[in-house]
C-alpha cells in the first residue's frame, strides 16, 4: 500500500512537470507566434526591473515574446522616453537557464532606432579602462544624476546593445554637437571578459563605414577597425572642440592591442586617407589639401613602435614618421622638394611663431630633401628638434627696406636652440653674394633673435647704391664716394625678430676690403692709385688700414672714427723718394734728393665740422738745389719736418711748419678765416735765405713786410702766376735780383690791378773807390697824374739788377714818364756809359771790315755820349721811337719793341759807322743837305739793320747793302713802303 502511494506521488509529479513542462513548451511557442501585450510597466517595475529612477515620461505598448533563435525571453517596450533618451523600441531580454535559476531580472538590454542626446565633454582616458557601457557613459555624459540613476540602470545588464540609433552629442559651452547616425554598438561584460564594438554606416553614402571592436581579456585590450571611404572630420573637430577638417575621409584596417597603462603589444595598421584642412586654421588663410595619406603603424623586432605616413601636398611628397621606444617618441619629417609658402602653411601656429612670422615674410623659394626630428618625452613633451634641408633660386627679404637677395642657393640646419641658414650662391642688386648665413636663435625665449652674415663682392659704385637703401646713415658711408674699384664685404647684422623692426635696434658689423682700386681727387684733382683699404665698421666706429700710390708715392694710413662722440682719427704713414717728392710739390723745387719718412695724425671733429692734421717728415740723405732755397748739394744730411694744420668747414683755418736741418731752419705758421690770411715768419733761413716777417691778406689785398739778412725774389718776379693787389715794404740787408746782390736797398710799393700804383726803390752807398752810387725808381701821384722816374749814376749796375748783362759800364740812367690810357709815356736818357762786347757791333764791324772798332769793342768797349729815345710801356712790352746812340765812332738810330718778361724784341735801324765823316757833310752848303737831309745820322755812309729773334729764341741779323754810300734822298724813295710803329711814342 505504501509502495503504491509512493509510486502515485510519483506519477503525480511526474504527471505535473510533464504537464508544467508542455504548459511551457506550449507557452514558449505561443510568445514566439503571439507576443503578449502588458498593460502598465509597473509589472514590470514590480517583478523585472525598476524604471522610476530613469523619471520615465512615457512608455508605449508593452510585449513579451521569445526568440526561438536566441532561446531568450524578451521584453519589448514601445516608445520608451525619457527626460534625454526617446528609444522607439527597448528590449530587456534573459534566457531560459537564467530563469531556471528564479533570476526572472533581464541581463541583455537592447535598444533600437533611439535618439540619445549627450551633453558631453572630450573623452579624458584613465590609467584604467574598463570596456563596460558604464565606463563609457558615466565619462560622456557629465551631467549630475542623484543616486547614479544612469549607472545603476545599466550595471544591471551583461549585454547591452545599441542599434540604429541617432547619437547626439553637444556641448553647451562651446555650441558643438557631433550627430552619429546610424550608430550600432554592442556592450559585453563577463567575469574575465569586456568587449565592445561600434559600427557606423552614414545614409549620404552606403558604401561607407567605419567598425571598431575592443575586446578586454586577461587585462590586455584588443583593437580591430575597418573603415572605407569614411570621413572621420566631424569626429575629430567635435574631439579638438574646433572646425579643424573639412574633410578626413579614410580607408583601412588596424589591429593593436595594449595593456590597461596603454602599452601596445601589437599593431599592424595600414590606412588611406584624403585630408582637407578649414582655411582658419592655415598660416596663409588657404585649404590644406593632404592626398592619398599614406598611414602604416607596426612593432618592430625590439618592441618599437612605429607609425609612418606618406602624403602629397601640392606638388610635395611629405613623410612623417612616428617611433616610440621605451616611452620615448620621435617624429621625422621628411620632403624631397617642397616650396617655403607651402611649408609655412604646415608649420604649427603655436610652435616658435616669431621665427615662423620671419620666415613666411622674408623667404620665397624651394627646399629640397627637408628632414626634421622631434624628440618627446613619455608625457608627449617636446624634449629636442632638429633638422636641415637645402634651397635652391631661393628670394631672402633680410632687412625691410633693403634689396631683396636672389638666386639664392645653400641648405638649412634646424634645432630647438637655433636655426641655422647658410648660403653659397646669391645675388643682390649687382652684388654678388659669395657666401652667408642667417641664424635665428634664443627660440626658446619670448623674443627671438637673429644674426645675418654675408660675403659680398661687387663694385663701389653699386655699394653705394645698394647702402642707400640700407639703414645705415649715409653719412657713415661718406667716403665712400670718393673710392671706385672692386670691393669685397663681410656683413654682420644682429637684430630681434620683430615684424616693426627699428633701423636703431639693428646692430651691424662689417669688414670692407678694397683692392687695386681709386680714391678720387684727394689733392686737387689727384687721385691715389692702386688704392687698398681693409675697415672694420659698426654702429659706434669705423677702424681702417689702407695704402695707395699718390703721384708714384706709396703713402700708409690706418685710423678710427667713432660716431657716437663725433669724432674721427687717421694716422697716416708713407715713406718715399726725392723723384715722388718733386711730383708732389709739383715741381716748385729744381732738384731734390733722398728719402722721406712721412708720419701724420688727422683728427676729425664733426660737431665744429674742424679737423686737425698734424705730424713729421723724417729728412734722410737729403739734398737740394733751387733757385729760392738755395742748395747743400755739396754734401747731404738728415733733418726733420713738424707740421700742424687745422680746417674748418673744409678750408684752410691754421698752418704751422718747422724745418731743422743743417741747412734749413724754418719757422713760419697761417690763421686763414675765409678769403683772409696771416702768416708770420718766424725764422725762414736758407742758403739763399735770411728772413722773417709778416704777409697779411684782408679785404683783397695781401700785405708784405720783410726784413732780414738776405732775401732772394728772382722765382717770385719770373712766376706767371696771378698776381694779388699787394702792399709791401722789405727792409732787407742784401735784395737778391738775378744773381746780383743789392746791398741795403728801400724797396716799397702798391700793386693794384697787376700793376704799380706807387713804387719806391732807392739804394744809395759808397763804392770801393769812395764814390756814391745812388740808384731810384719812383712810381708816384703828382696833380692826378700817375708818374714813373728812375735815376741811377751807375746805369750798367742798375741794368745788371734786372738782367744778368756785362755789356756795359758806367752811365747815368734818366727816365721821365707818366700814364697815359694805362700806358706810360716818356722819354728815356742814358749818358757817358761805355758798351763792351755785345754781338751786335761785332757782326757790323766785320761787315764793314772796320777791324779797329772791332778790336777795341773787345778790349775797352766804346764809349757812348748820349742815347735818348720816346718809348711807351704797355702789357710788359718797350715800344721805342726815334732813339739815337751816338760817340765819336759811329752812330745809332733805330726804332722797335722789347718784352722785358719773354726777352723777346724786333729792333729796326740805321747804322752810321763814319759819324764824324757824316757830320762834316752836312755842314756843307746846299751839297749837305741834299746828301744827309741836315741830319749825320743818316748820311752818305749809312746802313739798315734788323734785329729780332726768332720763336726758338736766336737771334736773326739782317743788313739793306743797297743803303751804304746812298745820298740820302734815295734811301728815303726806296724805303717808302716801310710799316710803320704800332704804338707812336709821345
Amino acid at each position: 500500500m505504501k509502495l503504491f502511494q509512493v509510486n502515485f506521488f510519483s506519477k503525480i509529479i511526474s504527471i505535473f512537470f510533464i504537464v508544467l513542462i508542455f504548459i511551457s513548451i506550449f507557452f514558449l511557442l505561443f510568445l514566439s507566434y503571439k507576443p503578449i501585450k502588458i498593460q502598465d510597466y509597473s509589472f514590470i517595475n514590480k517583478y523585472l526591473i525598476n524604471f522610476d529612477d530613469l523619471k520615465i515620461k512615457n512608455t508605449g505598448d508593452i510585449f513579451l515574446s521569445f526568440n526561438k533563435s536566441s532561446k531568450n525571453f524578451e521584453l519589448i517596450v514601445e516608445d520608451f522616453e525619457t527626460e534625454d533618451i526617446f528609444i522607439p523600441d527597448l528590449l530587456l531580454a534573459t534566457n531560459i537557464r537564467t530563469i531556471l535559476t528564479g533570476n526572472l531580472r533581464p541581463n541583455i538590454l537592447k535598444i533600437f532606432d533611439a535618439k540619445i542626446n549627450l551633453n558631453t565633454d572630450l573623452v579624458k582616458l584613465k590609467n584604467k579602462i574598463e570596456l563596460n557601457p558604464l565606463d563609457i557613459f558615466t565619462q560622456l555624459n557629465k551631467k549630475d544624476f542623484k543616486r547614479n540613476e544612469l549607472n545603476n540602470f545599466f550595471s544591471l545588464f551583461k549585454i547591452i546593445e545599441i542599434n540604429n540609433t541617432k547619437l547626439k552629442l553637444f556641448q553647451k559651452d562651446k555650441d558643438i554637437y557631433l550627430d552619429l547616425e546610424p550608430i550600432d554598438l554592442r556592450f559585453e561584460s563577463e567575469k574575465n571578459r569586456q568587449f565592445v564594438s561600434l559600427s557606423l554606416n552614414p545614409k549620404k553614402d552606403e558604401n561607407s563605414n567605419f567598425q571598431i571592436e575592443l575586446e578586454k581579456k586577461d587585462q590586455i585590450i584588443s583593437t580591430k577597425a575597418s573603415i572605407f571611404k569614411f570621413d572621420l572630420a566631424n569626429i575629430f573637430n567635435f574631439i579638438y572642440k574646433k572646425d579643424v577638417f573639412k574633410k578626413l575621409s579614410s580607408s583601412g584596417k588596424m589591429i593593436t592591442s595594449f595593456d590597461n597603462s596603454l602599452e601596445i603589444s601589437n599593431l599592424d595598421l595600414a590606412i588611406l586617407s584624403d585630408v582637407i584642412i578649414n582655411p582658419n586654421f592655415s598660416n596663409d588663410n588657404r585649404e590644406i589639401k593632404l592626398s592619398n595619406l599614406k598611414l602604416e603603424g607596426n612593432l618592430n623586432k625590439s618592441s618599437d613602435l612605429e607609425v609612418k605616413s606618406i602624403f602629397n601636398y601640392n606638388e610635395a611628397i611629405l613623410s612623417v614618421d612616428y617611433l616610440n621606444n621605451k616611452n620615448k617618441s620621435k617624429v621625422l619629417i621628411g620632403c624631397e622638394e617642397i616650396f617655403f609658402d607651402e611649408l609655412i602653411t604646415l608649420w604649427p601656429n603655436q610652435f616658435k611663431q616669431s621665427a615662423r612670422n620671419w620666415v613666411e615674410n622674408n623667404v620665397k623659394g624651394k627646399i629640397n630633401d627637408l628632414e626634421i626630428n622631434l624628440a618627446y618625452d613619455n608625457n608627449l613633451k617636446q624634449e629636442k628638434f632638429s633638422g636641415g634641408m637645402r634651397f635652391k633660386d631661393v628670394m631672402l627679404n633680410y632687412v625691410d627696406g633693403m634689396p631683396r637677395v636672389v638666386e639664392l642657393s645653400g641648405d638649412v640646419t634646424l634645432s630647438d636652440e637655433e636655426v641655422l641658414i647658410n648660403f653659397d650662391s646669391g645675388f643682390s642688386k649687382n652684388l654678388i653674394l659669395k657666401q652667408g648665413s642667417i641664424k635665428l636663435y634664443d627660440l626658446k625665449k619670448p623674443i627671438e633673435n637673429a644674426i645675418v652674415k654675408l660675403k659680398i663682392d661687387s663694385k663701389t659704385d653699386y655699394v653705394r647704391e645698394y647702402l642707400n637703401f640700407s639703414p645705415i646713415e649715409e653719412k657713415n658711408y661718406e667716403k665712400l664716394k670718393k673710392i671706385n674699384g672692386p670691393i669685397y664685404i663681410d656683413l654682420t647684422l644682429n637684430f630681434p625678430l620683430l615684424l616693426d623692426l627699428d633701423a636703431e635696434e639693428i646692430i651691424f658689423d662689417s669688414k670692407i676690403q678694397i683692392l687695386d682700386g681709386e680714391l678720387n681727387n684727394i689733392v686737387e684733382w689727384n687721385d691715389l692709385k692702386n688704392f687698398e683699404l681693409l675697415a672694420n665698421i659698426d654702429n659706434d666706429k669705423v677702424v681702417f688700414d689702407g695704402k695707395g700710390v699718390f703721384n708714384n708715392i706709396e703713402i700708409k694710413f690706418s685710423g678710427s672714427e667713432l660716431y657716437d662722440n663725433l669724432y674721427e682719427e687717421v694716422f697716416i704713414e708713407s715713406k718715399f723718394n726725392s723723384e715722388n717728392t718733386l711730383i708732389l710739390f709739383n715741381n716748385n723745387l729744381d732738384n731734390l734728393s733722398g728719402i722721406f719718412t712721412l708720419k701724420a695724425n688727422y683728427n676729425l671733429n664733426k660737431i665744429e665740422n674742424s679737423s686737425k692734421i698734424n705730424g713729421t717728415i723724417e729728412l734722410e740723405n737729403f739734398s737740394f738745389q733751387d733757385k729760392f732755397l738755395g742748395d747743400n748739394l755739396k754734401k747731404s744730411e738728415n733733418g726733420l719736418i713738424n707740421f700742424d694744420l687745422n680746417l674748418l668747414d673744409g678750408q684752410l683755418s691754421f698752418f704751422k711748419i718747422d724745418v731743422l736741418s743743417d741747412s734749413l731752419d724754418i719757422d713760419l705758421q697761417i690763421e686763414n678765416q675765409l678769403s683772409e690770411f696771416d702768416a708770420e715768419i718766424k725764422t725762414f733761413i736758407s742758403p739763399y735765405q735770411n728772413f722773417k716777417g709778416n704777409i697779411i691778406k684782408k679785404e683783397n689785398i695781401v700785405k708784405i713786410d720783410l726784413k732780414g739778412e738776405k732775401l732772394d725774389i728772382n722765382k717770385f718776379l719770373k712766376s706767371e702766376n696771378k698776381i694779388y693787389d699787394t702792399d709791401f715794404s722789405l727792409m732787407i740787408d742784401k735784395l737778391i735780383l738775378d744773381e746780383k746782390e743789392i746791398e741795403n736797398p728801400i724797396l716799397t710799393g702798391k700793386i693794384r690791378k697787376q700793376m704799380y700804383e706807387s713804387l719806391n726803390f732807392e739804394q744809395n752807398y759808397f763804392d770801393k773807390d769812395g764814390t756814391q752810387v745812388s740808384h731810384s725808381i719812383k712810381i708816384f701821384d703828382e696833380l692826378n697824374i700817375k708818374k714813373l722816374s728812375i735815376f741811377s749814376n751807375n746805369f750798367a749796375e742798375m741794368f745788371s739788377y734786372l738782367k744778368k748783362n756785362e755789356s756795359f759800364k758806367n752811365g747815368v740812367l734818366s727816365v721821365k714818364a707818366q700814364m697815359k690810357n694805362n700806358r706810360y709815356n716818356g722819354n728815356i736818357i742814358i749818358e757817358d756809359f761805355v758798351s763792351y762786347d755785345i754781338p751786335f757791333f761785332a757782326q757790323l764791324f766785320s761787315f764793314f771790315s772796320l777791324k779797329g772798332l772791332e778790336q777795341k769793342i773787345k778790349d775797352g768797349g766804346i764809349y757812348f755820349d748820349k742815347l735818348s729815345t720816346k718809348f711807351v710801356f704797355d702789357e710788359n712790352k718797350v715800344y721805342f721811337k726815334n732813339a739815337f746812340a751816338k760817340c765819336s765812332d759811329l752812330g745809332l738810330s733805330f726804332s722797335g719793341m722789347v718784352n722785358i718778361i719773354t726777352d723777346s724784341y724786333d729792333i729796326d735801324g740805321l747804322y752810321v759807322p763814319a759819324y764824324t765823316l757824316n757830320t762834316l757833310l752836312t755842314e756843307l752848303p746846299i751839297v749837305g743837305n741834299i746828301i744827309t737831309a741836315g741830319s749825320p745820322e743818316e748820311g752818305l755812309i749809312a746802313a739798315k739793320f734788323s734785329i729780332k729773334n726768332d720763336s726758338l729764341n736766336e737771334t736773326i741779323f739782317e743788313f739793306n747793302p743797297i743803303s751804304v754810300i746812298v745820298p740820302n734822298i734815295i734811301k728815303n724813295i726806296l724805303d717808302s713802303n716801310k710799316d710803320e710803329l704800332p704804338i707812336q711814342a709821345e
